[in-house]
């Protein structure tokens, strides 16, 4: 799906795939939610679902049909529906998950163009890795 809101385009081809989750006890009921992100680092969410589900769309005075939807998130937003959906592992791909005192680490925020996001991202899903691991042996190993 692809949707252009407040002069910004959001396409879910083309954006990264966060995770997901179905919920919904019927058919009518149900309800899909997806968390992307695009190559900019912004998130956005996106859902689809039945007549009982909160995507409907009205066609008609009470008549009420399938439905999808584009959502932009702010960063607490996609944060807060990845904590409540995500699995902790998963989380850390996206999100700095703040380490205890004792450990010396500090967080810190860089900027990075999308196509190293993403390649960041295949990284740590590919050796199982945080994202932020994988930068710090990167930097140790130039030394």
């Amino acid at each position: 799906m692809q949707k252009i809101i407040r002069g910004k385009r959001y396409n879910t081809e083309t954006a990264h795939l966060c995770g997901d989750r179905e919920y919904g006890d019927t058919a009518e009921e149900r309800a899909y939610e997806a968390l992307f992100q695009k190559r900019t680092g912004e998130f956005f969410l996106y859902g689809k679902g039945g007549v009982k589900s909160k995507y409907r769309k009205e066609v008609s005075l009470n008549n009420w049909a399938y439905g999808e939807e584009i959502i932009p998130l702010t960063d607490t937003q996609a944060k807060e529906w990845a904590e409540t959906y995500l699995y902790p592992e998963d989380y850390q791909q996206f999100f700095t998950v703040e380490e205890p005192e004792e450990t010396g680490k500090k967080i810190q925020s860089f900027s990075l163009s999308g196509d190293v996001i993403a390649k960041l991202t295949k990284l740590s899903r590919k050796h199982k890795m945080s994202r932020s691991k994988i930068i710090e042996d990167l930097v140790r190993k130039a030394d």
